[in-house]
Formats: structure tokens, sequence, C-alpha cells
């Protein structure tokens, strides 16, 4: 039997744009693929943006001597979690990575257009009415807005150009857009703010799913997301897949909850991230034996 582990989510997030459809009737699935990580099924991305700010040549990398950005921790995922979802009118099918501590969720986009047929992987902007490019003048185009830091710039086009760091050192980096996540011909989210990668090696985005303000489930009005996360142990020929949910989760009911930390409470542990989905965590078992670790020891200042 498939072993799967639950996660639940729930978030309470105030927005003015419109909402994805009536909270109480969205209930979308979508298969979720657990893969290895490797240089091939994650964001490796190196030309900073410093090359445009600072009218440096184009090719020149944010891996140089010279570049503030060449910073690369030893920090490494060993997994990702892999959902494709419909982007743009009509929609193309964008794989994008699964991550509960990013904000700026990002696709790869095809730089070459008009391209038609569109590229099998990568998103086709000009096969898209919905698409449009964040112009510098927009109120998000600017080093710093609530609650996230995105470094962006004009590039030659007077288009809003960002570059976002991960904690692994890599760098992802294109034009902000606006663009809709097409579900079918009745549900669709309003135009989302998305980052539209040129300069990748992979085929894969980002789905930024955290309590900011420009995440996907902020902007969609999403108000609850769960996962099902696919077992580790495949077998040949057999990939193991889970489930993705947006909305109501039809397995609800055989769920155990516990409350997420709020804003404030996390704000008062200076080693949290604020945005991030938190609990309170008040013991460690292996097994069912249980550690003796005091509770105290979990608590914010120990």
């Amino acid at each position: 039997m498939l072993l799967l582990f639950f996660f639940l989510a729930s978030l309470f997030l105030i927005s003015t744009q419109e909402t994805l459809m009536k909270n109480d009737s969205l209930s979308l699935s979508f298969p979720l693929t657990s893969l290895p990580h490797s240089p091939q099924t994650s964001p490796n991305f190196y030309s900073s943006f410093i090359s445009q700010t600072r009218k440096t040549p184009a090719h020149k990398s944010a891996a140089s001597s010279s570049s503030p950005y060449n910073y690369r921790s030893r920090f490494r995922y060993s997994m990702i979690l892999l959902v494709s979802l419909p982007i743009g009118t009509p929609p193309q099918s964008q794989q994008m990575i699964l991550d509960t501590g990013s904000q700026l969720s990002w696709i790869q986009c095809h730089k070459n257009v008009p391209r038609k047929p569109p590229p099998r992987t990568v998103f086709d902007p000009s096969l898209s009415s919905s698409f449009s490019v964040l112009p510098c003048n927009h109120p998000l185009c600017k080093p710093r807005i609530p609650d996230f830091t995105l470094p962006t710039s004009c590039d030659l086009n007077r288009l809003c150009h960002y570059s976002y760091f991960y904690a692994d050192g890599t760098l992802a980096e294109g034009n902000l857009v606006r663009e809709k996540i097409t579900f079918s011909t009745s549900q669709s989210t309003p135009p989302l703010i998305l980052g539209c990668a040129e300069d990748g090696s992979d085929d894969k985005g980002i789905l930024g799913m955290n309590l900011g303000r420009l995440s996907f489930a902020s902007q969609a009005k999403i108000t609850k997301f769960s996962y099902c996360v696919p077992t580790r142990q495949a077998r040949p020929g057999f990939t193991p897949t889970g489930s993705f949910y947006l909305g109501e989760n039809p397995n609800s009911a055989r769920f155990q909850y516990i409350s997420l930390l709020t804003f404030p409470q996390s704000q008062q542990m200076p080693n949290l991230d604020p945005l991030a989905h938190t609990v309170a965590l008040q013991g460690i078992r292996i097994g069912n034996k249980k550690l003796n670790i005091p509770v105290s020891a979990f608590r914010a200042g120990s």
C-alpha cells in the first residue's frame, strides 16, 4: 500500500483582488510527484541582474569574483515536490516546484516570441491572451515592498526585471508579469503577479505558497490548501504520486489538526520566518518513544 503523509495548511488571507470563486465551492486536486533533487530538477540560475544595473556584459555571471552575489551556502534540498498547473489563456501546462517557504511564484518562459507551435515544457507568452509584462513604473517594481524584499530594475525595454536568490545560492531572474491560472472555462484566478524567467537551464518553475501577499495562495485568495506527499519508495516502472488540493480536501474528515502560529506569535521568535507556516513544537518522538526533552526547550528565547 502506498504510504501517504498529510499536511494541511489553512490560510485566512486578506486581499482586495477578486476571488477565484466562492471559497466554499472550491475543490481542485492535482497530481503531486516527489523527485530527487539534482541540478536538472531545481532552479539553477547564475546570470545576475547586476549585469543590467551596472551595464556589464550580458554574459557576466553572478558566480564571478566581482559580483557581490557569489555566496553559495552548503544548504541543499534532497527532494522536490512537483505539480503541473494550467497557466494562461488558453492554458499551457507548466511544471512548478511546490514551495511553502517562498512567496514569489515564477514560470519558465520562452523568450523568442512569437513561436508556433509552442515549446512542450516552457511557457510561450505569445500564445496567451491574458499575459502582460509589468512596466518599470508599476508600484511593485521597486527594491522593497511590504513583507518582501525583491530586487528589481528596469531592463532595456523599460520592463520590470527581478532577481530572486534562494538558500542554496542559486538565482532566478526575469520579468515580473501578470497572468491567470485557468482551471476550466468557468474557473480561473484573477491576473496574478508572477515571475517569467528566461535564462534557466531547467523547465521547472516555483509555486510560492507562504503567507506573504505576493504568494500564489494570497493573490488567488486560496483560504485552504493541502497536499499528500508520496512515499520515496519507488518500484521499477512505477512513480509514486500524491495529491495537491486547492480548497476543500475530500479526505479532510479523517485529518487531525494542529493550530499554526499567528503572525504576532511568530514575530516574537526572531529565529522564525513570520511568513512561514509554523507550528509550536512540544516534543520529539522516535517510533513509540518520546525523547526526554522538556517543553521549555522549544519555547521562544530558549
